[in-house]
């Protein structure tokens, strides 16, 4: 981060000393650390603390000369993260209980594993219905900061509404924006009102708390007829008859809008059990039908799948395309260990263990537990 200090120290900053001397200086720091966090320094200070060191992941090598898509990641001041993590775990079991079961990704244990197997036993139940899996684009840096700033300051819980006024003190609803010109920093011509740093540890549970009136709107909806939005952050899968699921995911992208989102329908797709393919040719739905620019015919744009989805990095559907789709996730967590391996082993060990136990194990377990 900014300050030179790598995340591993952060557990300096949370385990007790057995040293007098560090003892004592955690006395002070915890001291500081108070202040910070109730909103007690200068405005100044959060300024300086809520920069962070932008990184741009390349997603995918980009062809020839173009400009490569890319992640930015902000790495924050590892004192501040520190710092955050303690208010976010204080406040993660009230958010909890405000988001479940509409929302898994914050403090619901197991989460991923409810909701894959929550849709997969629907779809089995009602094999009539649809399954919709919903993009967002980037909803990280999109949503409007004041959505979650107004929620958590308004939440029953107090260490939610801690965590709203220290957040409200780093990210103010609208802020000015300072860029780097030839000729030196300057002042931009707009205002930074959307998003938080794809690093801050509060990023998730702030995200999640702003759309939450979006995503218990349109479940409420679906509900009514036997459906619901069920959310993994910003990947969200509308279920339920088709005929309902497709005017939710027009209301859906109309309300996501407001919140400063966009719903991407060309990159959402769209998996019934009992028609497949031939959902395409239902006749409830011959008015949303479109022709994408391969020539492809859509429903309103959504892509039709006619053997299943990958819903939260499982699929779901028929047998052979779950083995099909294990068989490319194992060949490529292969093909990610080798090219990880010859690139790293001669240049740092340390990092070569850590994305393979951390990253790569993690994924291939991960899908393992949830293919039957």
């Amino acid at each position: 981060g900014p300050d030179g200090l790598r995340y591993e120290h952060l557990r300096c900053f949370a385990q007790q000393h057995a040293d007098d001397h560090a003892r004592a200086a955690m006395d002070d720091i915890d001291a500081v650390a108070g202040l910070y966090l109730n909103g007690k320094e200068p405005s100044w200070y959060y300024q300086i603390l809520s920069a962070v060191h932008l990184i741009a992941l390349i997603k995918a090598p980009p062809a020839g000369t173009a400009t490569p898509q890319v992640r930015p990641v902000g790495v924050q001041f590892g004192y501040r993260c520190a710092c955050t993590k303690g208010l976010v775990e204080e406040a993660k079991p009230y958010l909890a209980a405000s988001f479940y079961p509409q929302q898994v990704a914050v403090d619901i244990r197991a989460g991923g594993s409810q909701l894959v197997t929550g849709l997969a036993l629907h779809l089995r139940a009602h094999p009539d219905h649809v399954l919709l899996k919903t993009d967002k684009r980037n909803g990280f840096n999109e949503l409007k900061r004041a959505r979650f700033l107004k929620f958590l300051l308004a939440h029953e819980a107090e260490p939610v509404r801690q965590l709203g006024r220290f957040l409200l003190r780093s990210y103010v609803p609208k802020g000015w924006c300072i860029v780097q010109g030839e000729a030196g920093p300057s002042i931009a011509p707009f205002r930074s009102e959307e998003g938080t740093a794809q690093g801050d540890v509060a990023g998730p549970a702030a995200y999640c708390t702003g759309t939450t009136v979006t995503v218990n709107l349109i479940d409420e909806l679906l509900a009514e007829h036997g459906g619901g939005l069920r959310c993994g952050m910003d990947d969200g899968c509308l279920f339920g008859p088709k005929e309902e699921v497709f005017a939710a995911l027009l209301q859906y992208q109309e309300v996501c809008s407001g919140d400063g989102e966009e719903l991407r329908q060309d990159k959402c797709e769209v998996y019934c059990p009992a028609l497949g393919a031939s959902l395409v040719d239902a006749p409830e739905l011959a008015s949303l039908v479109t022709i994408a620019a391969d020539g492809s015919r859509r429903l309103r744009g959504v892509l039709v799948r006619p053997s299943g989805l990958v819903v939260y990095g499982v699929p779901v559907g028929e047998d052979e395309f779950i083995r099909s789709s294990v068989e490319a996730s194992v060949d490529a967590a292969v093909g990610d260990l080798a090219e990880t391996g010859r690139r790293l082993v001669d240049v740092d060990h340390q990092a070569l263990f850590t994305l393979i136990k951390f990253c790569l194990n993690p994924k291939v377990d991960y899908l393992a537990q949830h293919v039957r």
